[in-house]
C-alpha cells in the first residue's frame, strides 16, 4: 500500500463533498449571499 493512493482518496473525496454543496447551493436559494453583502 503506498501513501500517495491514500492522499489521491482523500483529496478525491474533497472534490466530490465539493460537488456536493455546490450542487446543494444551485438547488438552495442564495441568501446567505445577499446577507453577507
Amino acid at each position: 500500500k503506498r501513501g500517495s493512493l491514500s492522499t489521491h482518496e482523500k483529496q478525491l473525496e474533497k472534490v466530490r463533498s465539493k460537488i456536493k454543496e455546490m450542487e446543494k447551493a444551485n438547488l438552495e436559494p442564495k441568501i446567505w449571499t445577499m446577507q453577507g453583502e
